[in-house]
């Protein structure tokens, strides 16, 4: 058999991402070394970070996957032929094989119509796709096509070290989120100037007294915030250029798999699920290509499969 194109190069692939997200890891691994320092002392610390990167790499193995979807991204675990009924699972399990009983299937309570693929062998859906399905505007074939791409992101490894990244990554997430929630509600048009005035006064303040405690190392300290901050903004960037790239390749795999025409429906569907305007940074870091972009580089029809699930092993 041919070996599938969606494929090539899977071999070193999936190294790139932890590469990317290595900034936001080191940020992760010293903020639980400060907070190990500063509860228990030097031994907490050590404590702390090597109990930290030891259950990161528990997620690498599947009973570890189960443990960060079901307990940390809170997954319920998916009866695919409940939900979505015995067409549906019988269409996976033929074109799946005996990779159907490769992978743990969940579902993530979500508005948003979309589905995930992590580690080495969870796929979710979301419930908000669940309820698509049963009100009808997606058909059994959209189903299946949107999990032969999430199958793609398996076959191209990229996602393998996902769930071990998602945990050491969950200071710098949890971080980053309160920093946007924070700047979005000092953006808040609502709030009187007065109060923003006072709250910026207090942060400078609050700054200037970290720069005196720190005395002499203030500037060294300073520069490598800055420092931080860019890499992590520029690896962010390219995480998402990366990213990008491997959607389409998904995209690619479901395609061979016989479903590129009912995915390009499934693109056309979510195009009215998205802003048609962006802030320009989350349209740079955002990890989907646009939903028009997908559809134009997919087949029009269901082409019958060009590849099986055999060749993406050989």
């Amino acid at each position: 058999m041919n070996s599938s194109p969606s494929s090539r190069g899977a071999n070193y692939r999936y190294v790139l991402r932890p590469a990317l997200r290595s900034p936001a890891v080191l940020y992760g691994i010293l903020l639980v070394a400060v907070a190990g320092a500063y509860l228990w002392g030097l031994r907490g610390m050590v404590l702390a970070v090597s109990a930290w990167i030891g259950l990161s790499a528990l997620m690498l193995c599947r009973t570890g996957e189960r443990l960060l979807a079901r307990s940390f991204l809170d997954w319920k675990t998916l009866d695919m032929n409940a939900v979505f009924g015995p067409a549906v699972q019988d269409e996976l399990r033929r074109v799946l094989g005996p990779d159907f009983q490769r992978y743990d299937w969940y579902v993530e309570k979500s508005t948003d119509l979309n589905a995930f693929a992590i580690g080495g062998h969870a796929i979710a859906v979301t419930t908000r796709l669940i309820d698509s399905h049963r009100q009808h505007q997606l058909a059994d074939e959209h189903v299946v096509a949107l999990v032969l791409h999430e199958y793609g992101h398996h076959r191209g490894e990229l996602v393998r070290f996902g769930a071990a990244l998602t945990l050491l990554i969950r200071p710098w997430a949890v971080t980053h989120r309160y920093v946007r929630a924070f700047a979005r509600g000092f953006a808040n048009p609502k709030i009187r100037l007065k109060d923003k005035l006072i709250v910026g006064f207090f942060l400078v303040l609050s700054f200037l007294v970290v720069l005196q405690l720190l005395g002499h190392r203030a500037g060294i300290v300073s520069l490598s915030v800055a420092g931080m901050v860019c890499l992590l903004a520029l690896s962010a960037l390219l995480e998402a250029r990366l990213m990008r790239a491997e959607e389409l390749r998904a995209d690619q795999v479901a395609a061979e798999l016989g479903y590129g025409g009912s995915l390009r429906a499934v693109c056309n569907i979510f195009q009215d699920t998205i802003p048609s305007r962006l802030h320009w940074y989350k349209r740079a870091t955002m990890h989907h290509p646009s939903w028009a972009r997908r559809a134009a580089l997919l087949p029009t029809h269901n082409d019958p499969p060009h590849n099986t699930v055999d060749s993406f092993y050989s």
